[in-house]
């Protein structure tokens, strides 16, 4: 289902749901002059995009969890963006880093 830096997502991983927005977040770029009606449009300002994957990890007792949990964070975690495809478009595919928490 989902496929990142060239690997697939490990077999004890399930994912729950997906949540991404249409688009990424626009804003405008618009400065005000003084003495004059209105503002000065310079155009868009385009930001992440956010996917959220929700996820459950399957594991035979806590030993086990906990491993799988670190081989999962090393499937995760890169410096860099990296490819991630989901299969139900393997021709398209996101420059996704990891970002923010990850609660068990």
């Amino acid at each position: 289902m989902i496929k990142f830096n060239g690997k697939d997502i490990p077999s004890f991983v399930i994912v729950q749901k997906i949540n991404q927005s249409v688009l990424p977040s626009i804003s405008q770029k618009t400065t005000k002059v003084n003495g004059r009606a209105g503002e000065i449009d310079f155009g868009n300002e385009i930001g992440a995009r956010i996917i959220e994957v929700e996820l459950t990890v399957v594991g035979s007792n806590l030993v086990d969890l906990r491993g799988k949990v670190r081989q999962l964070a090393s499937w995760l975690y890169y410096e860099d963006a990296k490819e991630l495809i989901f299969t139900e478009e393997s021709d398209k595919y996101y420059l996704a880093k990891f970002t923010g928490d990850s609660d068990l």
